[in-house]
């Protein structure tokens, strides 16, 4: 008879799941922010880029807030 583990119920799956989940989450930011910022501020530099992809959660909602408080890119980052 095979025996059969719910990962959920071990520590080592509910820490992957929410690594995986908070992942997401922040991809998901990062995305968002990157449409609004093409949107309002057309193609995006390499350098704006990069700060974007090692943002952190709290980076990415502050960046968010001020979006249509700034006039340039140089005053958001």
């Amino acid at each position: 008879m095979p025996i059969t583990i719910d990962l959920m119920e071990t520590l080592w799956g509910q820490e992957a799941f929410n690594k995986g989940k908070y992942q997401g989450k922040l991809e998901g930011e990062r995305l968002i922010l990157k449409r609004l910022l093409e949107r309002r501020f057309k193609t995006l530099p390499e350098w704006v880029l990069q700060r974007l992809n090692q943002a952190t959660d709290e980076q990415l909602e502050i960046w968010s807030l001020k979006l249509f408080d700034v006039d340039t890119l140089e005053e958001l980052f």
